[in-house]
C-alpha cells in the first residue's frame, strides 16, 4: 500500500478508509485531516498522548452556544407540528417553511456548523476512484440535511448525529414520530393527518400500536368508529421494509390507506409487491404511477366482495396536499389544531 505522503505528493488528499456498514473511502485534505485527527496526515508516532486525545474530541465537539441551542429547539417544536421562528412558521400550515423563516433571525455564523455541507470529493477523485464500491463521494457527516418535499426544500431535516445529541438532552423537547424516519415521513404523517382529519371527518391518531404493530395513523370514522390504518412509504425504505409493511397490513386486515413521498416510490414498491407478495390491482406499472386511475382501482378491489386487497386509497404527499387545499380550503387555524 503507498504511503501517507505519496498520496500527498500525488493527491493532495489522504484517504480514510472505513469498513462499518459498508467499506467507505473519503478523501481529507491535510488541514481537514489535522482538524478532524489533531495531528498533521504523515506523523511518524502511531498513538496520541492523552492530552491530545482531549483535544481532538474537544474540536469534534459542537459547542451549543445559546443560537446554537435555540436552532435545535426550535426544529424540534417545528418537527412536533408546532409553530417557530420570526415568522411563527407550521411545517404543514406554511408548506415547508424556509430556513430563513424558521431561522433567520438567530446569527447566521453560529448556525454555519450546523447547516448541510456544501463541500463535496474533487472532480479528480470521482474521475479516478468513483467506479470502485468502497469510494463515497458524499460531503462529510452534518447535523443538518438538506430534503426535497414535494418539490419544496428544507435545509433542516434533522440527521441521525443531530437526533442523538437531542435524545440526550434534558433542555430540549422531544422528538414526536418514529425515530428511524426522516422530515419526508413526518411531513407526509402531517399532511395525510390533515387531510383525514379535515376532508374526511375523521379522528386520527398517529404512531399507534395496534394488533402488535405500531401504524402510522389509526383513522376512525365519526358515524360509526370504523377503522382504517394509514402507512407513510418513502424511497429510501428498501424491499425489506417494504415487504415488512405489506406484512403489517395483510395481519392487521383493516382498510388500508398509503401515502408515498413521490409517485416513483409508489410504482417501484407496488411493483416490487406485486412481483414478491400479492397481486396488485392495476399492476404492474410500467410507467408514471397515475394516482387517480390508481386510486379508483384500489378502491373497486377494496369494496369487491370476492377480494381480500386491504389497501382502499392511495395518495402522494403531492396530491394529498393539493387534496385538503382544493376540497376542504381549510383555515390556518384548523391545521393548527391537528395533532400529529
Amino acid at each position: 500500500m503507498p504511503s501517507i505522503n505519496s498520496l500527498l505528493d500525488k493527491h493532495g488528499a489522504v484517504p480514510i478508509m472505513t469498513t462499518f456498514p459498508d467499506p467507505e473511502v473519503e478523501w481529507l485534505t491535510p488541514a481537514q485531516f489535522e482538524r478532524r485527527y489533531g495531528y498533521p496526515p504523515g506523523r511518524v508516532e502511531d498513538t496520541l498522548s492523552d492530552a491530545e486525545l482531549a483535544a481532538v474530541a474537544d474540536k469534534n465537539r459542537l459547542t451549543l452556544t445559546e443560537d446554537r441551542l435555540e436552532a435545535f429547539d426550535r426544529l424540534v417544536r417545528l418537527w412536533n407540528g408546532e409553530c417557530v421562528g420570526p415568522g411563527d412558521v407550521h411545517l404543514i400550515a406554511d408548506r415547508i417553511p424556509s430556513w430563513e423563516d424558521v431561522l433567520g433571525d438567530l446569527e447566521a455564523e453560529e448556525l454555519a456548523a450546523l447547516r448541510p455541507s456544501t463541500q463535496n470529493v474533487e472532480q479528480k477523485y470521482i474521475d479516478e476512484f468513483g467506479d470502485r464500491e468502497w469510494f463515497n463521494p458524499s460531503p462529510p457527516p452534518s447535523w443538518l440535511r438538506s430534503t426535497y418535499i414535494a418539490r419544496n426544500r428544507a435545509d433542516y431535516d434533522i440527521t441521525e448525529r443531530a437526533r442523538t445529541l437531542v435524545t440526550h438532552r434534558e433542555d430540549l423537547p422531544n422528538l414526536h414520530g418514529d425515530p428511524h424516519e426522516g422530515l419526508t415521513h413526518r411531513v407526509g404523517v402531517g399532511i395525510e393527518a390533515a387531510r383525514a382529519t379535515i376532508t374526511e371527518q375523521r379522528r386520527v391518531e398517529t404512531y399507534v400500536p395496534i394488533g402488535g404493530h405500531v401504524v402510522d395513523l389509526l383513522q376512525r370514522d365519526r358515524a360509526d368508529g370504523a377503522k382504517r390504518v394509514g402507512e407513510m412509504m418513502t424511497g429510501h425504505h428498501n424491499n425489506q421494509l417494504n415487504r415488512s409493511t405489506w406484512r403489517k397490513l395483510e395481519e392487521l386486515g383493516y382498510p388500508s390507506i398509503l401515502i408515498f413521498d413521490d409517485r416513483a416510490t409508489a410504482r417501484r414498491v407496488l411493483n416490487h409487491w406485486n412481483a414478491r407478495c400479492v397481486d396488485v390491482p392495476g399492476a404492474p406499472f410500467e410507467s408514471d404511477l397515475n394516482v387517480s386511475w390508481t386510486r379508483k382501482k384500489f378502491t373497486e378491489a377494496a369494496n369487491d366482495p370476492t377480494s381480500d386487497w386491504p389497501v382502499e386509497d392511495i395518495l402522494t404527499i403531492t396530491s394529498a396536499w393539493s387534496e385538503l387545499e382544493q376540497d376542504a380550503t381549510p383555515t390556518r387555524q384548523e391545521i393548527l389544531s391537528v395533532k400529529w
